[in-house]
């Protein structure tokens, strides 16, 4: 008596995830813009993404509530050819863990120290879904004393 034994496509024993890239949330302002990075990006690469982003959405300025006075500022963006003038400085939560808030003031914030060489995967603080802060600097600014500027939003019937 012979057993056959049949081979059945199975399914993998488990399913693998290609983790390549992460999304990140920049955050300046009123604004939020959600960008799809590599992990094998370099900083200057995503800094030229960003600046592009900005420049074909926002071409007027980025706009941000002053919550003291109740203004509305307006950050200008460099133009097509002037992304050598500005240096993007960017900020990540300070207290980062699921029983957190959402940072709600420029205390909330601390800068996310990198080289324009350094690869996104390199900095651990830096996962899936981060909320980073970001300022446009003049390319001279030495970046002491950097004030994060993002905006909360409220619920209209909310106070604030």
């Amino acid at each position: 008596m012979h057993t056959w034994l049949t081979l059945v496509n199975q399914p993998p024993r488990a399913h693998q995830v290609d983790d390549t890239q992460i999304t990140l949330k920049f955050k300046h302002g009123l604004h939020t813009i959600c960008i799809i990075a590599g992990l094998d990006w370099d900083f200057s690469h995503l800094n030229s993404e960003l600046l592009s982003i900005l420049q074909d959405r926002y071409p007027e300025g980025l706009s941000a509530r002053d919550d003291e006075l109740g203004a509305i500022t307006t950050t200008p963006v460099p133009g097509p050819g002037d992304e050598a003038t500005v240096k993007l400085v960017y900020g990540i939560p300070k207290n980062k863990s699921p029983d957190d808030l959402k940072p709600t003031s420029s205390e909330d914030w601390v800068e996310l120290q990198y080289q324009d060489t350094d690869k996104i995967k390199d900095h651990r603080k830096l996962k899936d879904m981060s909320d980073v802060a970001f300022l446009l600097l003049d390319a001279d600014d030495d970046g002491e004393n950097v004030e994060w500027i993002v905006n909360t939003p409220t619920l209209d019937n909310e106070e604030t």
